[in-house]
């Protein structure tokens, strides 16, 4: 007679845990964002496979599971590293860890973006200009500015555009000197914020600034035809014919709150720590949220709304971060 052995695993079952358990402990960024970009993804996957408007091509999904088992190996390479004896070799490692989480993450949120766009609200223009305006914010004041002052131009053209490598060279550069925790809080809060912008920007969808003051030139002149291409994809994606979710077209779509503000806000958080990193990292910032109303057709509106969303987070998050040392 057999008698069954309760509450045991199989041998199969107890390897797959112990390989989960060595992944988790030695993830980064810490495993929590890796499961959020998964729940991320399952929506994107299941609101597009149900969705009679949108469609996905497949071609990227080999590429991200690709990355990501490259990413789940790493991981289980450096448990068996120890960084007394490597410490190169960890930090390399890691910044490795952090290119790879980046690539499927973009993709989830950029995918997260056209779907909340889909929803169809009513257009929020009108409210954010009325909000602009009993601030006191002439924005094609500003405007004219901006292209009076070629040099002016430029620079904020460059800082505009430096969105994606300022993320990088911040959380590199925490890796690259041990701060492990500081790049995990950095990430975390990019993450967090982008998720919170998305959702938040579908219930205010709008065409920007650059379309509500009717300033083609402009765009034709400087913006090299960036807003049109938002204009374009919204109108798309709002519309009633079916769309094919296209990498190499997408763009982003959120209007309100900024969220080239809130990284403008988080880089000169993230950069703490070292004068040598603070003062270059608080001049980019400055120059990205100046930048943000003309080069991403913003109302003035979304940028203080902006730079309210990273306080707040920046603030849940040191006291999220308080409690767990605590704990």
């Amino acid at each position: 007679m057999t008698v069954a052995h309760e509450g045991k695993s199989s041998p199969t079952a107890e390897t797959l845990r112990s390989i989960y358990l060595t992944i988790k402990a030695n993830a980064f960024p810490t495993i929590w964002l890796w499961q959020i970009t998964l729940a991320v993804g399952i929506f994107d996957t299941f609101f597009i496979a149900l969705s009679p408007h949108l469609s996905f091509s497949a071609k990227p999904v080999p590429l991200i599971f690709g990355l990501v088992g490259a990413g789940a190996l790493l991981m289980w390479r450096l448990s068996r590293t120890q960084q007394s004896e490597n410490l190169f070799y960890a930090r390399f490692v890691r910044c490795a860890l952090f290119l790879i989480y980046f690539a499927p993450t973009s993709l989830c949120l950029a995918l997260l973006n056209y779907i909340v766009m889909s929803t169809k609200l009513p257009m929020a223009d009108l409210t954010l200009d009325a909000w602009d305006r009993n601030l006191g914010f002439d924005w094609i004041s500003y405007a004219n500015f901006v292209t009076g002052h070629r040099w002016i131009s430029f620079i904020l053209y460059v800082a505009y555009n430096g969105l994606m490598p300022s993320l990088a060279v911040v959380a590199m550069t925490d890796i690259a000197t041990g701060k492990y925790k500081q790049a995990n809080e950095f990430i975390g809060l990019v993450i967090a914020t982008g998720i919170f912008c998305i959702v938040v920007s579908g219930l205010f969808p709008s065409y920007g600034a650059m379309k509500f003051y009717n300033i083609a030139l402009l765009n034709k002149d400087y913006l090299g035809g960036i807003s049109g291409q938002i204009i374009s994809q919204l109108d798309l994606v709002r519309g009633s014919l079916p769309m094919a979710l296209d990498t190499s077209q997408m763009t982003g779509l959120s209007e309100f709150p900024s969220y080239h503000t809130v990284i403008g806000m988080l880089v000169a958080y993230g950069s703490r720590g070292s004068i040598y990193r603070f003062i270059p990292g608080l001049i980019f910032s400055t120059l990205l949220i100046a930048a943000t109303p003309f080069y991403g057709a913003h109302y003035i509106t979304d940028v203080i709304s902006g730079a309210i969303v990273a306080v707040c987070f920046i603030a849940a998050g040191r006291r999220l971060q308080s409690r767990m040392d605590v704990a």
